[in-house]
């Protein structure tokens, strides 16, 4: 191999490599930095005025929130430090424009009844 291939054969591997080093730079900023990711958080749901995600805390592991009517919402994540103690229901009701509901389809998941 002659000097001038192995210098072009050099440079592709420094730009290889410079390049996998932008990218994991742009990555760590984006979502360690910015949280630019949205996130689902649950959100107390009343099943007398809206159709709820249920869950039965019997039979199923219930998480630390403890609901068994429950909806769902995007929040991004930058967004998520004004939950209080990581509750996101009084941000969604306050701010509806910072979350996202999610709405249930009894087809696929298992959905509250709306008693009215």
């Amino acid at each position: 191999m002659d000097d001038t291939q192995h210098t072009r054969t050099n440079m592709w591997i420094y730009m290889l490599i410079g390049l996998i080093v932008l990218v994991t730079a742009y990555v760590l900023y984006s979502f360690f930095l910015k949280e630019n990711y949205q996130m689902i958080v649950e959100t107390a749901c009343d099943p007398q005025i809206e159709l709820c995600f249920y869950r039965d805390c019997a039979i199923d592991e219930c998480p630390p929130n403890g609901f068994t009517y429950y909806s769902k919402r995007y929040i991004d994540a930058f967004n998520f430090d004004q939950c209080a103690q990581e509750e996101c229901s009084t941000l969604c009701l306050s701010n509806s424009q910072l979350c996202t509901k999610i709405e249930c389809q009894p087809s696929v998941d298992v959905c509250s009844e709306i008693h009215k």
